[in-house]
């Protein structure tokens, strides 16, 4: 009987396979794993592009209603400033004492009382009854009478010169020397019944 032409095979001892064809499995393997592995970066880069620029689209509209923000309060500032002053004035004519009735009446009775050539720039009148008046009179001795009829008023629980500077540019006089050209004077006074005594 002839023998058999085909490769005898033992199922109970089988041949392991060659350390080619086993070097070739684990290359392969290999390969598999570096192709997932750069699925995975690929896909993690995708999502980390995708929520930056969620991102960049949130810090834009962001922006752009910090914007809109600050110039509303550029736009409402000077309305809100005047609001407050109005609200100080109003609070300041409240605290005024019964026997002045306005501000208006209170100004043309200081005007009253200037001595002749004087001249009132200014009439602060403050938290407190407290109220600063700045102008110009012809000499000390008119800034003195002023103080003086001030005082007499009854309005007025206390009045001070705060400062009285001699201003230059009159004609010059035969010394050559320039005269005063007035003096400039701030004086600080509380209103009766009100703040200092």
């Amino acid at each position: 009987m002839r023998a058999s032409s085909w490769p005898a095979f033992d199922l109970l001892h089988p041949r392991l396979p060659s350390r080619r064809a086993r070097l070739a499995g684990a290359l392969s393997a290999a390969l598999l794993a570096v192709a997932l592995l750069d699925l995975l970066a690929v896909l993690a880069w995708s999502a980390l592009l995708a929520q930056s620029s969620r991102l960049d689209s949130q810090i834009g509209a962001y922006g752009r209603r910090q914007a809109q923000a600050n110039a509303l309060a550029a736009r409402s500032a000077p309305e809100a400033r005047s609001l407050a002053e109005l609200r100080t004035r109003l609070a300041v004519l409240e605290a005024l004492p019964p026997g002045v009735q306005g501000s208006q009446a209170l100004l043309e009775r200081l005007a009253e009382l200037l001595p002749a050539g004087g001249s009132l720039s200014s009439a602060t009148l403050g938290s407190g009854g407290r109220l600063l008046l700045t102008g110009q009179l012809p000499s000390y001795a008119a800034v003195e009478s002023y103080v003086r009829a001030l005082q007499a008023t009854g309005r007025f629980a206390y009045v001070r010169v705060v400062s009285e500077v001699a201003g230059q540019g009159g004609a010059p006089a035969a010394t050559g020397a320039p005269q005063p050209a007035g003096v400039q004077f701030q004086l600080e006074s509380w209103l009766a019944g009100e703040g200092k005594p």
